[in-house]
């Protein structure tokens, strides 16, 4: 609010400098430019960081680039339909969406690419492209847990290596034994198989999932305090904030990242 109320002093001493009239509801509705750079931001972060195909295909100078023009381009739609649906319910006569885009384009688009290079600097600073490799920790206490588990597969039972399972899924009233060959189910709950688990090699992090911490590729922040986990037969899961401890631990002995 602060930007725009400067942006309107701007207009009314302009208009004093320049002898022209002041329209204060004008001068308003067209400073609600400065109020979309926050949402449109926001939700180019979260997609640039959270789409897999624009932060694999897209690196450097290029995803800048690719941010600031797909930002500026989203913010002239909005800017032109957002005035537009306001000119129509608040003044006696309507700016078309056509009129604002090409106004706003001749007037603010130095302000688009500056603003948004800046958010790209700060925000995109840390690129999505390169995940962060994960390795064990070395200071880890040998295995304490189950070195094997027996699970169904049809009515036939089979004894499954623990060190094969990538992840445990809740599929209720089963759990759902993943390997890099075949799926299982098992009848235990899920609290009740992290028990008997080796907690150095498998660690839930999320309410209905458990992995095999030595299946993890890679993380990727969410930047909401979740992340996104990539397991070694490319199956991405959720991490989930309130896990974030206890699977960092299984690293570095950190519970922070």
């Amino acid at each position: 609010m602060g930007t725009l109320t400067l942006a309107i002093i701007q207009d009314l001493l302009q208009s004093q400098r320049n002898s022209y009239s002041f329209y204060l509801s004008e001068s308003m509705l067209f400073n609600t430019v400065w109020l979309l750079f926050g949402p449109v931001a926001y939700v180019q972060l979260h997609l640039f960081e959270g789409v897999r195909w624009l932060s694999g295909r897209l690196s450097g100078h290029y995803r800048t680039a690719a941010f600031v023009v797909s930002s500026s381009v989203v913010h002239l739609v909005a800017f032109s339909v957002l005035v537009y649906g306001l000119s129509v319910v608040f003044f006696n006569h309507t700016y078309t969406p056509v009129g604002n885009f090409t106004y706003s384009l001749s007037q603010d688009l130095y302000k688009y690419l500056l603003v948004y290079g800046a958010i790209a600097l700060v925000g995109l600073s840390r690129p999505p492209t390169k995940s962060t490799p994960l390795q064990t920790n070395p200071d880890s206490p040998l295995a304490t847990g189950l070195d094997r588990i027996t699970v169904m597969s049809g009515r036939t039972t089979v004894v499954v290596p623990t060190h094969e399972i990538i992840l445990i899924r809740s599929d209720a009233p089963y759990l759902r034994v993943l390997t890099a060959d075949k799926t299982y189910l098992h009848t235990q709950t899920l609290k009740a198989i992290s028990r008997q688990l080796d907690k150095h090699r498998f660690v839930r992090v999320h309410k209905s999932t458990i992995v095999n911490v030595q299946r993890v590729v890679s993380f990727r922040s969410r930047l909401n305090g979740d992340y996104d986990l990539l397991l070694d037969n490319q199956t991405e899961v959720r991490l989930s904030r309130h896990y974030v401890p206890a699977f960092r631990q299984c690293y570095t002995g950190d519970s922070s990242f």
